[in-house]
């Protein structure tokens, strides 16, 4: 009978650590140093940003905001096009990535608040704004809640709108049941990327390769290019630097509603989509420019998710008009 009692608060204990496994938040890492180029800005609260500045320092200001498992270092190749087209190009890491601490936000529209303290800080009046990937629902909330402050909106491959069911059922299961998953058990969710950057440090290059390999042929190629593997290595490094919480909390935020009417934004906005993504369906890109007023819509011919970079000069040139 003793040991009936004794036995019975440790298997509650197990099963409370299981829980406790699955469904707590993912354990938070003391931040690598990496070596990666960036600064961070201190806003008016304390809470810090990081950012990296490319191009042009007078130019024409544009905020990029990165992927899913990416950084403010995924677009510092294009360094000669954002000086020949007259960029100052600022790279930001989302909340938990790179130089940006984990901040709890509710959705994207209350970070699109200290974007423009941010922009404020870096003597950035009016600005233009990129979004790729997971990057665009964050573009275009400040658009929708700073208009007087933004130009243009360039989005590229932007994720699935979660609030809208047909996009959903358009979305690879996989994706959606990973983000499904971040919402239900972040603790394993979290554990699920550590194993994945646990088999990206064994050989960070030989990762890059391999997720080219999968891509479509001008993707892949795009990839494959050595500096892309190298700045590919470096923001993968930057997007797992503090550990997985602040990656599980953006797979939160894109599972959620994003914070704004697309109705009211008013600032000039194209859309540039692969008709061959696999990643995010042009669907995608095809309600948005449906429901934005006066948004553009190119379809891009054999290109896939990485869109971003292959058709980065028509991108750039189009956030250079005056």
């Amino acid at each position: 009978m003793r040991l009936r009692w004794v036995a019975l608060p440790v298997a509650a204990a197990v099963v409370a650590a299981g829980a406790w496994y699955l469904i707590g938040p993912s354990r938070q890492v003391e931040p690598r140093d990496t070596g990666a180029p960036g600064r961070t800005i201190v806003l008016h609260d304390g809470r810090r940003v990081g950012v990296v500045e490319r191009g042009d320092p007078g130019g024409r200001p544009v905020f990029y905001f990165h992927g899913f498992l990416g950084s403010r270092l995924e677009m510092i190749a294009n360094e000669q096009l954002l000086r020949r087209f007259g960029i100052r190009w600022i790279g930001i890491d989302r909340p938990g990535v790179g130089l940006s601490p984990i901040d709890d936000v509710g959705n994207y529209a209350d970070w699109a608040i200290d974007a423009g303290e941010l922009a404020e800080q870096l003597g950035a009046p009016k600005f233009s704004v990129l979004g790729w990937s997971a990057g665009a629902p964050l573009a275009l909330a400040i658009a929708a809640r700073l208009p007087d402050r933004v130009d243009l909106v360039a989005i590229a491959a932007p994720i699935t709108v979660m609030d809208v069911e047909e996009l959903r059922l358009e979305a690879p299961r996989g994706w959606m049941f990973q983000v499904r998953l971040a919402g239900w058990m972040p603790g394993l969710m979290g554990r699920r990327l550590q194993q994945l950057d646990a088999r990206r440090q064994l050989n960070p290059r030989q990762f890059e390769l391999d997720r080219a390999a999968e891509e479509v042929p001008s993707d892949a190629k795009a990839l494959r290019q050595e500096e892309m593997v190298e700045i590919m290595m470096a923001d993968r490094a930057e997007a797992f630097r503090q550990g997985t919480s602040g990656l599980v909390h953006d797979m939160l935020l894109m599972s959620r509603d994003w914070g704004f009417e697309y109705e009211s934004i008013r600032v000039p906005v194209r859309i540039w989509h692969g008709e061959q993504d696999r990643i995010a369906s042009i669907k995608n890109a095809e309600y948005l420019a449906g429901v934005i007023p006066g948004a553009e819509f190119v379809p891009v011919k054999n290109a896939g998710h990485y869109v971003a970079l292959t058709q980065a000069e028509a991108i750039i040139k189009w956030l250079a008009r005056r």
